[in-house]
């Protein structure tokens, strides 16, 4: 008698927790292509929203996951195309130079 892995979870609404809103740290990190530690640190930054159960497992908002992904294809949450904001920063000392720039 053999003993088979099941295959990964798929990146789909099909997932544990899927009909909840919720993902584990170690889904979270598949989902987002970061390392369980990244989440536990984006969730501590308030980059993504989580509670933690009475086990002290972490529980990470689906919806928060969407807009982290979302935000790095340029996209806003909604699904429409953001314009992400540029900001450039000159130093010079040159005051001829900085006439030019501003």
């Amino acid at each position: 008698m053999s003993v088979s892995t099941p295959p990964p979870l798929p990146a789909s609404p099909d997932e544990p927790g899927a009909a909840l809103g919720v993902c584990t740290t170690s889904e979270a990190a598949r989902l987002l292509d970061v390392s369980a530690t990244t989440v536990q640190g984006m969730v501590e930054r308030g980059e993504l929203q989580a509670w933690k159960t009475r086990g002290g497992h972490r529980r990470i908002s689906r919806s928060s996951i969407d807009a982290v992904r979302a935000a790095r294809r340029g996209e806003s949450p909604g699904g429409g195309d953001a314009s992400p904001a540029v900001s450039l920063l000159v130093v010079d000392d040159d005051p001829a130079g900085r006439a030019r720039v501003a």
